[in-house]
């Protein structure tokens, strides 16, 4: 199969260095994130490299024969390079795993425009702007209708970083700590979204070929929540996750199954994942779906509670890469810019 990969925009690249083996890392932002995971499974790869001048880069070239799998998942890390693939393969009529127009059309403001009157979702309104000055944003936040608190990100980084809240039109002060740089920032409208406990929690769920898999529930006591950010380090809300996971096939999931279906249908995507909070009453607040989002990555040893959702979900990940026909490429699936 071809493998797409491709160099941001910016053409910026984080490098690491592992003391112990001497090696150097590279670190390319916004790829699927289980890139690395299958360069070393069970499939034989014609890699493909793209930049975001001039196309191809010259490292390797498509087989217009091959299926091809599409690395780029970022819409802002790669909005050229993303339209120099597109292009590449407009003609090829071999499947594409996560189409190229399918990931340029998974933006912050986007994603939530496209998913307005989703039965049982609410995906809060989001513009994406470009500030000259920090109190630019709020005043075009209160442009756009945005309903106070609004929070602000900067496009293309995730990870719970360069994030801030706003609570007024006039609440500029949490913007001078966001290093945007005269970059794109996504502004959307905040939700409470507090259990009657007083904990916050963020489910992520991730769909593989319409597939879903719950990977984790973090519960933390503040609304900006990160797996560093679990209630008393993790421990004190380990039983809860542990049983969310475990009773996810037969409680959960099918009461989320038409919201995640109908996000599935009109992203248009083979592989992605969805953060969002889910009431006990089951309506979804969304804040973010993305095919970058990480789900494979397990950070502690094993054995422990998220062994079988990683293990099940890319085990239906190999199996879908196997039949690229189930692609949603070869079903002739659209996608709405």
């Amino acid at each position: 199969m071809n493998a797409v990969h491709g160099v941001p925009d910016d053409r910026l690249i984080s490098i690491s260095l592992d003391p112990k083996h001497e090696n150097v890392g590279y670190t390319y932002p916004g790829t699927a994130s289980f890139m690395m995971f299958m360069l070393r499974g069970p499939f034989s790869w014609n890699r493909v490299w793209f930049g975001p001048r001039d196309g191809e880069t010259g490292a390797g070239r498509l087989d217009p024969a091959l299926p091809t799998v599409n690395m780029l998942a970022d819409a802002d890390v790669y909005r050229a390079t993303l339209e120099h693939v597109r292009a590449a393969t407009q003609d090829v009529r071999a499947p594409i795993f996560n189409a190229p127009d399918a990931i340029a059309a998974t933006g912050r403001h986007t994603v939530a425009d496209r998913l307005q009157g989703v039965d049982g979702l609410d995906a809060p309104r989001t513009i994406r702007t470009r500030p000259g000055a920090p109190e630019d944003a709020p005043r075009a936040a209160a442009d756009a209708g945005l309903a106070f608190p609004v929070i602000a990100r900067v496009a293309g980084v995730h990870g719970g970083l360069s994030i801030a809240r706003m609570m007024t039109p006039d609440d500029v002060r949490p913007l001078h700590a966001l290093p945007w740089g005269g970059r794109e920032l996504y502004l959307t409208e905040y939700r409470d979204f507090r259990d009657p406990d007083g904990l916050f929690r963020k489910h992520r769920i991730f769909v593989v070929g319409g597939e879903t898999f719950l990977r984790h529930v973090i519960v933390g006591d503040s609304w900006l929540l990160h797996a560093q950010r679990r209630a008393g380090g993790g421990a004190a809300t380990r039983d809860e996750e542990a049983g969310r996971l475990a009773a996810f096939e037969a409680d959960l999931k099918p009461r989320l199954a038409p919201v995640l279906a109908e996000i599935d249908r009109r992203l248009g995507l083979d592989f992605f994942g969805v953060d969002c909070h889910v009431s006990t009453e089951g309506r979804v607040t969304l804040f973010e779906a993305n095919a970058c989002m990480n789900v494979f990555h397990n950070s502690q040893p094993s054995p422990n509670i998220w062994d079988a959702p990683i293990r099940d979900g890319f085990a239906a990940l190999v199996d879908l890469l196997k039949a690229p026909m189930k692609w949603k490429s070869a079903q002739g699936a659209t996608h709405a810019a």
